[in-house]
């Protein structure tokens, strides 16, 4: 269990998180994630074999598809998950032990069920049970939410959800880009090489002075040579600042 205050001499200087959607094909991927050095990652499309090699837990929806919703942590950060409803959407609740304990939302929203925004549908529905089902820590959203601006309508709900649980977009508050506009996406698409940001990372607003820096994986290396078809996004995170946040 955490400690408070955390001992100075024995807690991280830097928290990294990431999200990548890998795309199945999980041979050499796990060595992928590793340079990137984060501390927790959540990994939509994955499989349990990725997880081998990084530890973690590994969720699906359905036990003949192959693909799931991984999420990992390096010590000194451990996972508990919070509530997982095989049948349900892949948008999980997950404690984050450690120096600083938080609530991470790991997102892979899949296409299916009826009516309009299945995508948008399957975040609110979870959003909307906070906070019976969250913990009591600090909330972050990560993943792959499959929605952008402006080309889906549901985004905007989603969006105005989490602002109202008092989270914001890391990337979009760090480079001052707004929504649709983004100078660096996420996800390649299609014969025509359409290009979008539809992968995540949505931290407490008072979480914003201890941001380090946020980066987008470089298209060329993580889906120019075919290893997916997402790049991932990855925020660090001073650890001193999150335990002792003070005023600015």
């Amino acid at each position: 269990m955490a400690t408070f205050p955390p001992d100075p001499a024995r807690t991280p200087r830097l928290l990294r998180i990431t999200t990548w959607n890998c795309r199945q094909g999980y041979a050499g991927k796990a060595d992928m994630l590793a340079g990137i050095g984060a501390d927790v990652a959540v990994i939509p499309e994955s499989g349990p074999g990725i997880l081998e090699a990084l530890g973690g837990h590994w969720l699906r929806q359905d036990e003949h598809d192959a693909r799931g919703l991984g999420v990992s942590a390096q010590e000194p950060w451990s996972l508990t998950p919070v509530r997982f409803t095989p049948d349900g959407p892949l948008v999980v609740p997950v404690l984050v032990d450690g120096p600083v304990p938080f609530t991470l939302l790991a997102v892979w929203t899949t296409p299916g069920g009826e009516g309009p925004h299945p995508y948008a549908r399957q975040m609110l529905d979870v959003l909307g049970q906070n906070p019976a089902v969250l913990p009591d820590h600090p909330l972050v959203v990560a993943g792959d939410f499959n929605l952008a601006m402006p080309m889906d309508d549901g985004f905007a709900a989603v969006a105005d959800a989490l602002r109202g649980l008092g989270l914001v977009s890391a990337w979009h508050e760090v480079s001052g880009e707004a929504f649709g506009e983004e100078s660096v996406q996420t996800h390649v698409y299609g014969p025509r090489k359409n290009r979008s940001h539809i992968d995540y990372i949505w931290i407490p607003r008072d979480w914003l002075p201890a941001v380090r820096s946020i980066e987008i994986g470089r298209e060329d290396e993580w889906i120019g040579q075919g290893r997916s078809d997402h790049c991932p996004i990855t925020i660090e995170l001073s650890v001193p600042r999150l335990a002792n946040p003070g005023p600015g």
